[in-house]
């Protein structure tokens, strides 16, 4: 199974962090009770933020 989470954002630098993180979490929660072999994949749009939030988008993961 693949699952695919999109994430858009703009200007979100507070809540991205918790978001990743909890989106993190849910997806080793689903690897770790599931007996089904789950590839996730998190992306996040980032639509020209003029705070950090791609810097910590890229903190978590993503590449630009």
């Amino acid at each position: 199974m693949k699952l695919t989470i999109i994430r858009p954002v703009f200007d979100e630098e507070a809540y991205l962090a918790p978001t990743l993180d909890s989106i993190r979490g849910a997806t080793d929660y689903l690897r770790a009770r599931s007996d089904v072999d789950a590839s996730v994949e998190v992306i996040v749009v980032d639509n020209d933020s003029q705070d950090e939030t791609a810097a910590v988008a890229r903190q978590h993961g993503a590449l630009k």
